[in-house]
């Protein structure tokens, strides 16, 4: 942990902190390090090595979203949710975190991509984000789909973005999604999102 902690922003620092998670008992104790990693301002964009740390912090981070401990558990959701609301959040690091909940927090992913496809979001954050709601538990995919509809409303949508989001309902499976994507052909207007819908229909 003292080695971890010195080389912390770097590749063999997070590779020691995946290594103690995995080995199991430290779990406290590595949480305070990635929380101190992930709330740096150290990250250089385009740094290979930072982005190999950050890679390997992910995956630290990751068995501790599914530990048995209630409290870690909790602790490391909740880092990785804090983490999403940051509207300065590099697109890598993203979607890394939005592939640890959908792999070991399928029941956060809603609460999740709700925050990050809020009005002013990108359209490669919508796209990024709506990518995952196919991961929500069978008792969610209702609401996942409701999201994806209104999200189709929004003024000013690209086409990446819309073209995601029918892509999304269509994985999505909810009660009712064959029917809704016809009834989404006959009023949809952007080429790119029309070519996929009769694609989809083909």
């Amino acid at each position: 942990l003292d080695v971890a902690s010195s080389r912390l922003f770097e590749p063999e620092g997070t590779a020691i902190l995946e290594a103690l998670v995995r080995l199991g008992g430290h779990g406290t104790l590595v949480l305070d390090h990635l929380k101190g990693f992930f709330s740096s301002e150290k990250a250089i964009e385009g740094d290979a090595m930072y982005a190999l740390s950050q890679v390997q912090a992910v995956a630290a981070l990751m068995p501790l979203l599914g530990a048995e401990d209630p409290t870690l558990q909790r602790q490391a959701s909740e880092l990785v949710l804090e983490r999403l609301t940051d509207p300065f959040l590099d697109p890598t690091e993203r979607l890394l975190f939005l592939t640890t909940l959908a792999e070991k927090r399928s029941d956060l992913v809603l609460r999740a991509v709700s925050g990050l496809i809020a009005d002013n979001a990108s359209d490669e954050a919508v796209a990024d984000a709506v990518m995952f709601l196919d991961a929500l538990p069978l008792e969610q995919r209702t609401a996942g789909q409701d999201l994806l509809v209104a999200l189709l409303s929004r003024e000013g949508l690209g086409s990446k973005a819309r073209v995601a989001i029918l892509k999304e309902i269509s994985q999505l499976g909810a009660s009712g999604s064959a029917e809704l994507l016809q009834n989404l052909r006959r009023i949809e207007t952007d080429p790119s999102a029309l070519a996929f819908l009769d694609q989809l229909a083909s």
